[in-house]
């Protein structure tokens, strides 16, 4: 638990979402949540997976697969400290879409009980509207996987692929080997190590085996043209219009005024549904 105030100069510089709610927001959930490490290939939930805890990454960085009966996957979206996973148990669907698993090296996050967040979301308009601004980001950034998946080459995926791991490290050095990038663009690995080849050639990146370095991250921006930056801005702004609009809703409750209302119980009806 991260109890203790102490602690929340720590949580405030590791998750953004959560650094950007309002204080008394943010109070709700505070003594709710708790850190936890997670590695490299470890699932967070599956598809049809009840969930149990919401995450909020701060080091860590999740991937949202697709699958299909035949053992085919596709990577559909990528979360990093600028969110969270699990939304649709917030949103009123108990059962998770996809499958969230732990990319590149593992590392932290945050996570808090369905229930207590749905809670908090029920007695706090502004929580839940930060939280569902997101959502909306996010469904524009998988509407961009789907058609960088259908139209664009493999070359432009692939630095898609990184710029998006890139955006959500403080680093350029990625720990990664080619199997894991193929399985997330659903191709041959020949086909990955190809498109390295290619970028390599053109100055963009250092490949080597088990780390890819990111040399000219312009460079990347061009090779991926308009499969990279519509779902990135998009994501600026629903960022700063959380923000304008918080300031406009109504106060929040603080985390006494949720302790006082023992009527709203885990029971409470869902705040809402994703479609």
């Amino acid at each position: 638990m991260l109890a203790n105030p102490r602690e929340t100069g720590l949580l405030l510089a590791g998750n953004a979402l959560l650094s950007g709610l309002d204080h008394n927001d943010l109070h709700l959930i505070l003594p709710h949540l708790s850190r936890v490490s997670v590695g490299h290939g470890e699932i967070l939930f599956d598809a049809n997976d009840g969930i149990d805890w919401i995450y909020f990454p701060e080091t860590a960085i999740i991937a949202l697969v697709e699958h299909d009966d035949n053992g085919r996957s596709i990577e559909t979206g990528l979360v990093g400290r600028e969110g969270f996973v699990g939304w649709t148990a917030v949103m009123g669907y108990p059962l998770a879409t996809c499958r969230a698993i732990v990319q590149l090296d593992g590392g932290t996050l945050l996570r808090v009980g369905t229930r207590t967040l749905a809670t908090a979301c029920h007695v706090s308009q502004t929580l839940l509207h930060t939280l569902l601004q997101f959502v909306e980001a996010m469904t524009v950034q998988m509407s961009c996987s789907m058609l960088a998946n259908a139209t664009y080459p493999l070359s432009s995926r692939l630095a898609r692929w990184l710029l998006m791991r890139h955006d959500r490290m403080p680093v350029d050095e990625i720990h990664v080997h080619h199997d894991e990038i193929s399985a997330s663009l659903g191709v041959r690995r020949a086909s990955i190590t190809d498109c390295l080849h290619l970028l390599e050639g053109e100055r963009l990146i250092r490949s080597r085996r088990g780390k890819i370095v990111i040399v000219d991250r312009a460079g990347l921006i061009a090779r991926a043209g308009g499969s990279y930056g519509v779902a990135e801005e998009h994501q600026r702004a629903a960022i700063r219009s959380a923000n304008d609009q918080a300031q406009k809703l109504e106060p929040t409750v603080t985390a006494t005024d949720l302790r006082h209302r023992r009527m709203v119980t885990a029971e409470t009806p869902p705040v809402g549904r994703n479609c």
